[in-house]
């Protein structure tokens, strides 16, 4: 017999004061909310996040290896876009197959696997793994211009400076004096902090 799916759906129900008891809820593979507006209990039951079929959630691909990871959930999922040339998704049922061919540096990076369709927040309907590439020929990803250095808030920017091997240890410095600068760093994203727009570069000490 096939799996009982469920579909999002909103009910309501009404209860005397005077019975004492909540309404029967029933759900199949869905994370549920009760929320009780005077005698009324309004039921949201949602579809649980896609899940990706993997204890891991970090990869470490050699260079020129296939690679390929599978993602399912309760109704149609893809592998988020855009994705590398060297990449193909094969659908199924409920399913969608990512496979990394002839791995390179470039494929450093998230993948996310999300719903076709989004129904609620956005954690209900996306789920990810990271996959480095070492290279000891680029310890850095390649970026685009437009993305080497973003602002978050009138006070604090990311500066991207992604290492294709979680290994490296990467620092911040001046350009102008060599001076180490103070700085949170994410081998995922790069650097965050407080900074003067004058000249810094990273590199591995």
């Amino acid at each position: 017999m096939g799996e009982k799916r469920c579909s999002p759906s909103l009910k309501e129900r009404t209860v005397s004061p005077s019975s004492g008891h909540s309404p029967n809820i029933h759900h199949h593979g869905c994370a549920k909310a009760v929320l009780r507006v005077g005698d009324s209990y309004l039921t949201y039951l949602r579809l649980s996040p896609p899940s990706i079929i993997s204890n891991e959630d970090e990869f470490i691909l050699q260079p020129d290896s296939v690679f390929n990871i599978s993602c399912t959930g309760k109704r149609t999922v893809v592998w988020a876009e855009p994705l590398p040339v060297n990449t193909f998704v094969y659908p199924g049922f409920y399913t969608a197959t990512l496979f990394i061919f002839n791995a390179t540096v470039e494929n450093t990076g998230y993948y996310m696997c999300t719903y076709e369709t989004f129904d609620g927040e956005p954690e209900d309907n996306e789920a990810g793994i990271y996959v480095f590439v070492p290279d000891p020929l680029a310890p850095f990803v390649p970026e685009s211009r437009e993305n080497l250095i973003v602002p978050m808030d009138h006070t604090m920017v990311s500066i991207s400076c992604r290492v294709s091997d979680p290994q490296y240890h990467v620092v911040l410095k001046s350009v102008v004096d060599g001076e180490e600068q103070s700085a949170l760093y994410d081998n995922k994203n790069g650097f965050f902090g407080l900074y003067l727009l004058d000249s810094t570069t990273a590199r591995p000490p």
